[in-house]
This record gives structure tokens, C-alpha cells and sequence, in this order.
């Protein structure tokens, strides 16, 4: 899945994907 895939993203069942539609993922992709 692409970024800028809005329909593949929220198509996939990736528990960390659904977190990626949200947004929040953001803050995980960045190291504390």
C-alpha cells in the first residue's frame, strides 16, 4: 500500500495501518 491511498489504507485489516488512517501513527513513526 501507497501512501496517498486513502481507499487501500482503510481496505487493510493491519491493525497499524487502521492506526494510520487515524493519524496517529505519526507520533510511532517517530523514535521517542
Amino acid at each position: 500500500v501507497e501512501q496517498g491511498t486513502p481507499d487501500a489504507i482503510q481496505g487493510s485489516a493491519n491493525p497499524i495501518v487502521q492506526q494510520f488512517v487515524r493519524g496517529d501513527v505519526e507520533g510511532a513513526l517517530r523514535p521517542a
